[in-house]
């Protein structure tokens, strides 16, 4: 028996929890542009293999040393200090091309369970971009989802197809 707590998964970067979205908890958010204010001091973020040619014109990309070696954009040289990718009011500044995990920030597919044949439409509900006051809405009176989340959910299935393909790829590599 083991005294330690079991592993919380980690979260990507930008992320700092997770819940499905539904309309009972999510009914009320409303989704407003921020911008990417929330991702100016990140050292790295994931990028998709896609993406290497498009983003490494303007910023450096390098494959993480830990396995399963991951091409990561290099935004700032630490975590905590701004980088040149993004302008104090949170506007892309490294090229016209912004990377798909900022795009999908903050939505994020999750497998709904063990063996992740399906996915769920993921929300961080602490997120700047969320408000009960202004923006679109998520979900309609009759807790549909409305078409910022239909766009939502395509843009996040379209990433992480990108991203398992990423993995496929630094595993072969």
């Amino acid at each position: 028996m083991s005294d330690s707590a079991p592993a919380v998964p980690r979260l990507p970067p930008l992320y700092s929890r997770l819940e499905v979205a539904t309309p009972a908890a999510h009914g009320a958010l409303r989704l407003r542009p921020t911008g990417y204010a929330a991702a100016r001091t990140l050292a790295a973020l994931p990028v998709a293999v896609e993406e290497i040619a498009l983003l490494g014109r303007h910023l450096p990309v390098v494959f993480a040393d830990q396995a399963p070696h991951l091409p990561v954009l290099l935004m700032s040289l630490m975590d905590g200090t701004p980088g040149p990718a993004i302008g104090p009011a949170g506007e892309w500044l490294a090229g016209r091309y912004v990377p798909a995990h900022l795009r999908r920030f903050p939505f994020l597919l999750v497998p709904q369970d063990a063996s992740g044949d399906k996915l769920v439409l993921c929300i961080d509900p602490t997120a700047p971009a969320f408000s009960r006051d202004e923006g679109e809405r998520l979900f309609d009176d009759a807790g549909q989802p409305t078409e910022i989340m239909q766009r939502a959910f395509a843009l996040a299935r379209d990433a992480e197809g990108a991203f398992r393909r990423a993995l496929e790829f630094a595993t072969r590599l």
